[in-house]
């Protein structure tokens, strides 16, 4: 079995979308997330899923996605990232270097203890739905499984702020996943597995005109960059 290259590719909407559209007095947070996926040649139809989270979430003076201090936020990599020949975004806004992907689609997970039963099961509802959307007829492109062995796996951590790398990382061995306090909520779990997987912000594709509008004037100075559209080649790659 394959990892799908295509998962989850119009993941609408990702942490710096909210953080363009948002102001401090919005009350709900709309998650959206378009799933596009092939397996080989077969074409699989889009699926749209979209879950509004309305009064309660807390409001945050610095929201918990930008607490992580990360690239955009939420993202631990670095800037230059983008400008790697290797692993630049290919098409679907996902990392293309097969050395970052999970093999057979198989990502083993470790969730600290300091978690309580109810966080537990949330942060792996959020897994399994992941799981479903990707589904191609009987055959799972993604499983969140428990660590046993495995060299590499993701540790999910209440550390500061909500953060992952990006993809599978190159060093081995473990990789931290962050859902502090405030990041418990399904979409945000969600968008930082979208990471883990390899997938960066949807606002940042090349074609992302073609779904959205910036309001430029609602971004704070000094970070119009998180917004603006990275343009990339037009690579087609499958499941």
């Amino acid at each position: 079995m394959l990892i799908c290259q295509d998962l989850l590719s119009q993941s609408f909407i990702m942490w710096s979308w909210w953080s363009v559209q948002a102001t401090s007095k919005m009350k709900a947070f709309l998650m959206v997330l378009v799933f596009s996926m092939a397996s080989h040649a077969v074409a699989v139809p889009i699926l749209q899923v979209a879950e509004a989270f309305a009064d309660d979430r807390p409001e945050y003076e610095i929201s918990p996605e930008e607490a992580g201090g990360k690239f955009e936020g939420d993202m631990d990599i670095e800037a230059d990232i983008f400008t790697d020949p290797i692993n630049k975004i290919q098409h679907r806004n996902a990392l293309s270097s097969t050395s970052t992907r999970w093999p057979n689609g198989q990502v083993p997970f470790v969730i600290s203890s300091w978690y309580t039963s109810w966080q537990k099961s949330l942060i792996t509802s959020a897994m399994r739905e992941i799981e479903e959307k990707t589904q191609v007829g009987s055959i799972k492109c993604i499983r969140f499984v428990n660590r046993s062995s495995e060299l590499e796996y993701i540790s999910i951590i209440p550390d500061s702020g909500c953060y992952s790398e990006v993809g599978r990382n190159s060093r081995g061995g473990s990789q931290a996943l962050s859902l502090a306090s405030g990041c418990l909520y399904k979409g945000i779990i969600m968008h930082e597995l979208l990471h883990a997987l390899g997938f960066y912000h949807e606002q940042r594709r090349a074609d992302r005109e073609n779904y959205v509008t910036i309001h430029w004037d609602n971004i704070e100075f000094g970070r119009w960059s998180i917004a603006v559209a990275i343009q990339i080649r037009h690579i087609v790659n499958g499941c």
